[in-house]
């Protein structure tokens, strides 16, 4: 279906070079961290697809705006994932359903891949195959649509979390 980052991060003139001499669409991921970035890679010619990740980009406001800068390039995205537990997947679902410029997403729950079935922090988000398919579906309810296991996460506290007392 495509390449993902064939060449080093920095190497957007040798990546423009292998993109003229294959047929198989190239996706940057590690070269792509912001606006710039995009700009840059899309002037060399360097990628037929661009992948952003919230960790990688630094925040889910980082990627809507890679995303529309993207859309205006006519550059379409993925969305990947970094490790993130149920909570941070659950968000990135809702902004992939919510950008129509991330054509290409993961679809796998990091509860089936990181944590295992027993160790979910919050309500599992799992992935099922529909037509041969893999398929997730965006959570629905309150807030991201999930509910912490407090207890499960308590389990994994490096630290108990810090409570400031309101002045008066």
């Amino acid at each position: 279906m495509l390449i993902e980052q064939p060449l080093l991060e920095h190497d957007l003139q040798g990546t423009a070079k292998l993109r003229r001499m294959i047929d198989i669409p190239i996706m940057l991921d590690e070269s792509i961290r912001s606006i710039y970035d995009v700009l840059t890679a899309v002037k060399f010619e360097a990628c037929d697809m661009a992948s952003v990740k919230t960790m990688k980009t630094r925040g889910l406001l980082k990627i809507k705006e890679i995303t529309k800068m993207c859309q205006v390039l006519g550059t379409p995205c993925h969305m990947g994932t970094s490790w993130e537990s149920e909570v941070g997947w659950a968000a990135n679902l809702h902004l992939i359903a919510g950008l129509s410029g991330i054509k290409l997403w993961d679809a796998y729950s990091p509860t089936e891949i990181y944590w295992g079935y027993n160790e979910s922090i919050a309500t599992p988000i799992r992935s099922y195959l529909k037509n041969g398919i893999r398929m997730v579906q965006v959570p629905e309810g309150p807030g991201l649509g999930i509910t912490i296991n407090f207890d499960i996460l308590n389990k994994y506290l490096v630290s108990k979390p810090l409570h400031l007392k309101q002045k008066d």
